[in-house]
């Protein structure tokens, strides 16, 4: 028997899950680098939650859109973040805000791992 926390059900439908449009990956880059900026001691834990809730959306979108093909490098990709964004252990209400900091940090990585890897052009202030 599986157990859902009802807290991790209500962010599958957010940010776009049934939106038609392109995914803007430059906007992925700069979510996932807003949340590599950010200190613990100087956020709060809805800023963390906030972050925590579009992260996902933007990873399961690009889950959802792009289906991996067998190349290593994009199954990799794709592997960790179903593991980071469908972890059983996500944080809840009840823990405390270091474990919702290195959960947003992970998804962070994640995101701008899919991103780089779905869409490999460099970012706008590389070129």
């Amino acid at each position: 028997m599986s157990v859902v926390n009802p807290a991790h059900r209500q962010d599958r439908a957010d940010f776009g899950s049934t939106s038609d449009e392109a995914i803007d990956f430059p906007a992925v880059r700069q979510a996932a680098g807003a949340v590599e900026g950010l200190e613990l001691m100087a956020t709060s834990r809805p800023q963390l939650v906030q972050h925590e809730r579009i992260l996902t959306g933007l990873m399961r979108r690009m889950m959802r859109d792009n289906h991996p093909d067998q190349e290593v490098a994009t199954m990799t990709a794709f592997r960790a973040a179903c593991r980071v964004v469908d972890s059983p252990t996500r944080p809840t209400s009840n823990d405390s805000d270091y474990r919702v900091y290195s959960h947003v940090k992970n998804l962070a990585r994640a995101a701008a791992c899919l991103a780089d890897v779905l869409d490999p052009r460099p970012a706008e202030d590389e070129q």
